[in-house]
């Protein structure tokens, strides 16, 4: 006799994965809510993602639709396999993905794990993508929205991973599920998405390395430093390659300055 299927769902207090649990429980699948309590650099940098707000929404959405809710710690794997992981990389010059690495160890592992120990079969997210079984074998897709299609960060998962895998939002785009949650009287109806570098911020990239570029750049680069100090947003760029050429053409020195602290 097949064992009935039992879903986790890796939520955030976001629209998308609350909408991913609201839509299985809808369909009568027996689910419980997981969240991660991720890394943070300090009480005045909050993880954007795992924020005492969203854990506290989190929950409440669970309670509306009558699953449990279970929080996981997983600051000290994030800080060191994610975090540390990107910084490292940053310092070198190269250009990682703390996404990709994060699904890789922290959410497909970690999280899978533990989903498995508590009596799941699945794990379910509300990541924009598709899994297809082929006889034996699951095929990753990308999802119907393509604009929101985020099967490139899941690029990394293997046969082990895919098999426990479901997307509920694969084949919705972002009104509709935006339209579900209104449906389904969810308080997240309206919440605004997470940006994409929510877990590695700027400002913990300054903190973590230490770069103070005011105090390290030579008298050379102080006109490209005076740029940087107004433009935060430099850091958030972890294809820093794709951007080399707007700032290589614009701000030289500053390109320049960067490469040097890497070498």
């Amino acid at each position: 006799m097949t064992s009935p299927r039992q879903v986790a769902v890796a939520m955030s207090g976001g629209v998308d994965s609350s909408v991913a649990a609201a839509l299985l429980v809808e369909q009568g699948q027996p689910a419980f809510g997981l969240m991660l309590r991720l890394w943070s650099a300090g009480p005045e940098l909050p993880n954007r993602c795992c924020s005492p707000r969203d854990m506290a929404m989190a929950r409440r959405v669970a309670d509306q639709l009558g699953i449990s809710f279970y929080v996981l710690d997983v600051r000290e794997r994030f800080h060191t396999q994610v975090v540390q992981f990107f910084v490292d990389g940053y310092a070198q010059g190269i250009t990682p993905n703390p996404c990709m690495e994060c699904n890789r160890s922290i959410r497909w592992q970690f999280l899978l794990e533990h989903a498995l120990g508590l009596g799941a079969t699945h794990l379910a997210t509300g990541h924009y993508a598709r899994v297809e079984q082929d006889q034996d074998r699951f095929h990753l897709l990308r999802a119907a929205d393509r604009a929101k299609d985020q099967s490139y960060v899941l690029s990394v998962l293997g046969q082990a991973q895919l098999s426990h895998a479901l997307f509920p939002l694969g084949n919705l785009t972002k009104p509709e599920v935006r339209a579900a949650a209104r449906r389904l009287d969810l308080p997240v109806a309206d919440r605004p998405g997470h940006v994409l570098s929510h877990a590695v911020s700027s400002a913990k990239i300054r903190e973590a390395t230490g770069w103070r570029p005011a105090h390290r750049f030579n008298e050379g680069v102080q006109e490209a430093v005076a740029w940087y100090s107004q433009h935060p947003a430099w850091w958030r760029s972890t294809i820093l390659g794709q951007a080399r050429e707007y700032f290589a053409n614009r701000y030289p020195k500053l390109v320049e300055a960067v490469a040097s602290q890497a070498t």
